[in-house]
């Protein structure tokens, strides 16, 4: 499995392998530290994530606590927009030839930025969809947020000029 490969699993999967560990530990915890009869509140122990749960549990005076800190990650998902107006204008912040890629983006999404093509498929990545103003493809998740879309979709005009966007350029002229 090479390092592209390794990447793309880890940013689909992260999350989801993050909230499993943190469930499996508060399980462990919890099975590990029963709760005493005699009420005894002296130790306690809480877990405590920034956005998931936070669980307390009365220890006996005689017990060791371990501590461990997961970190989550964001994954490349944004929220979608709630916007009416046409963000298309975001082109002429970049250095490409703007009249293009502004009917580029009108063909793609309107200057919509919660434009998404579910069925649009990507077998090489493995994922169906293309998100955002710019219809970026899945392998650069679903890209909603205006700014991000437009940063990633300049990157890979620079890098491939107009061919991702080749079916849209036979319409618009590219």
């Amino acid at each position: 499995m090479n390092t592209y490969s390794i990447r793309r699993f880890l940013n689909r999967n992260a999350l989801t392998i993050e909230i499993v560990v943190i469930a499996l530990s508060i399980i462990l915890i919890l099975w590990l530290v029963p709760e005493r009869a005699d009420g005894n509140t002296k130790k306690t122990i809480v877990t405590t994530t920034t956005t998931l749960a936070t669980t307390t549990t009365t220890l006996p005076p005689s017990t060791t606590i371990a501590t461990t800190t997961t970190t989550i990650r964001p994954v490349a998902t944004t929220t979608p927009v709630a916007s009416s107006e046409n963000l298309c204008s975001l082109v002429d912040n970049y250095d490409w030839p703007t009249d293009v890629a502004y009917r580029v983006c009108m063909q793609e999404s309107g200057g919509n930025a919660n434009a998404a093509n579910w069925t649009d498929p990507h077998p090489e990545l493995g994922c169906n969809g293309s998100f955002g103003l710019m219809q970026m493809n899945c392998g650069y998740g679903q890209l909603f947020d205006p700014k991000t879309n437009m940063d990633a979709a300049h990157t890979m005009w620079n890098k491939y000029g107009w061919k991702p966007w080749a079916g849209t350029c036979r319409k618009v002229g590219c």
